[in-house]
């Protein structure tokens, strides 16, 4: 600081001390040397720059000495290649997001509630209900096989018995007409000693049916045995073969005989003209 009056007080710097055996030297520009601008120290990023070769060192997976086999089996086999791309498809379909599920409307989520309270509530009592109308259609249904069982085995029980009446009828209607055939012709034999081919009998005013004559003589029987038991029945009433029976029977009767006889002969050819 400067006093007024008298000079200025020199000021004193400390110097710097080095270690034994060490001098500070100072950095002075050689004369034989050619100093250059150093780069900026972007100067890589400017267009069309490259690093030196000498940068790249190889590694070990892409050196030629110690390359992976896989890439020489990579381009020789097209397969390999699509099976990669195809794990690296799936895996990343996999992990695709999922898409969310739609949004329910408010009265999609009430008709829901509603729907489960009402199973909750009823739903029980309702299929004890149905379980129990199921129980008592199943005991209607086996009652209805037992009838229909029961009527099935009662009409082959009837079958039965009419088969075998019809097969004592048929035996005593045979037995006759060897009684006739070998009767004494002296005029004493009556109307009612005519074999007849039904089983009631009829009164005066009642006529002789197909269903009945067929039902004596057919009931049973195969369809070739038919035609030859019909064969035989239309031999016996026929009229004019009839006729030689007349001397054995009352004179008085004759008449209303050979009437019954014609219309059992026309009974019999309608029942021969509807199996042929």
């Amino acid at each position: 600081m400067a006093h007024s009056g008298g000079k200025m007080k020199e000021l004193r710097f400390k110097k710097h001390k080095f270690p034994k055996g060490k001098k500070h030297k100072s950095k002075k520009p050689s004369k034989h040397s050619h100093s250059s601008p150093s780069p900026h120290r972007h100067s890589h990023l400017d267009e069309g720059w490259e690093p030196p070769p000498q940068s790249f060192k190889p590694t070990s997976l892409h050196s030629e000495d110690t390359q992976d086999p896989f890439y020489d089996h990579w381009d020789d086999d097209s397969t390999a290649q699509a099976d990669y791309w195809q794990s690296e498809y799936a895996s990343t379909s996999y992990n695709q997001p999922t898409p969310s599920a739609p949004q329910q409307t408010y009265d999609e989520w009430a008709d829901g509630i509603s729907a489960a309270m009402w199973e909750k509530t009823y739903g029980a009592q309702k299929r004890r209900r149905e379980e129990a109308e199921a129980e008592r259609e199943r005991g209607r249904k086996k009652a209805r096989e037992q009838v229909e069982r029961e009527a099935r085995e009662y009409e082959e029980r009837k079958r039965k018995v009419e088969g075998k009446k019809l097969e004592v009828l048929r035996g005593e209607w045979a037995q006759a007409w060897v009684k006739l055939k070998s009767a004494t012709p002296n005029g004493t034999l009556r109307k009612k000693d005519v074999s007849l081919p039904f089983v009631e009998k009829h009164s005066k005013s009642e006529s002789i049916t197909a269903s009945e004559v067929e039902k004596f003589l057919l009931n049973g029987v195969g369809p070739e045995a038919k035609k030859k038991v019909l064969k035989e029945a239309m031999l016996l009433y026929h009229p004019d073969k009839f006729a030689i029976h007349k001397p054995k029977f009352k004179a008085s009767e004759w008449d209303s005989i050979t009437t019954l006889v014609s219309e059992i002969a026309g009974v019999l050819n309608t029942i021969n003209a509807a199996i042929r």
